[in-house]
């Protein structure tokens, strides 16, 4: 009989854990109803700054348009403007003049530690190559970088990445699901297999949907 009711127990047990644990991994966050996937994203002055400071691109601009692929990922193509490397005009390969293109980026929904959403960015595999054509330089951008979601059951989401007062991203993780999300962006001079740690702070960023939708943490 003890036995009988020890195994009652047990399966109970088990059985709460299970559930328990269900829960935690159908727990997803996103912008929620969905009807519509179309997406576009400005922001004013952009900075990419490596640590500690010894190459820095400024964009006084930049604008694309996006694509949910889900209620809580997608992709996004990026055109930075007028952009400058320590007062030197800089663009991607192949691009115009002090334009730097980033296209097929990922990006995705998530929650961050303190409470709150974040909005995860993450470069194609092959990252982003661009160039000084004053002075030659080339430098290979690759990586990740989180910034922070602004708002509540609207069409225009206020999107932040920032930096703190050590010259660090501010945000350095965020969690998607079971799965936690790390701000790694990272910046190569010339191919010379030392890449420098780089941080993003953006100015007025908005992300605007093709109609109202919430975030929601389901």
């Amino acid at each position: 009989m003890q036995r009988m009711i020890t195994l009652g127990i047990s399966v109970s047990v088990m059985a709460a854990i299970a559930t328990a644990t269900a829960a935690v991994v159908s727990a997803e966050e996103g912008f929620l109803p969905r009807n519509t996937n179309g997406f576009t994203f400005v922001t004013k002055e952009a900075v990419f700054e490596t640590t500690p400071g010894a190459f820095n691109v400024t964009c006084k601009l930049a604008a694309g348009t996006g694509t949910l692929a889900s209620d809580k990922h997608g992709t996004v193509t990026v055109a930075f403007e007028k952009c400058k490397a320590i007062g030197f005009a800089i663009n991607s390969l192949g691009d115009k003049k002090e334009t730097i293109l980033v296209a097929s980026a990922l990006v995705l929904v998530c929650l961050l530690a303190g409470g709150g959403f974040g909005l995860f960015l993450e470069l194609p595999a092959v990252g982003v190559h661009m160039e000084v054509p004053f002075s030659g330089l080339l430098v290979l951008m690759t990586g990740s970088v989180i910034g922070v979601l602004l708002g509540a059951n609207v069409q225009t989401y206020g999107t932040d990445f920032l930096v703190n007062a050590m010259n660090e991203q501010a945000v350095k993780e965020c969690k998607e699901g079971m799965n936690n999300k790390v701000a790694a962006l990272l910046s190569e001079p010339n191919e010379n297999k030392k890449p420098e740690v780089t941080t993003v702070e953006t100015e007025a960023g908005a992300l605007k949907l093709e109609e109202v939708m919430e975030l929601m943490d389901s």
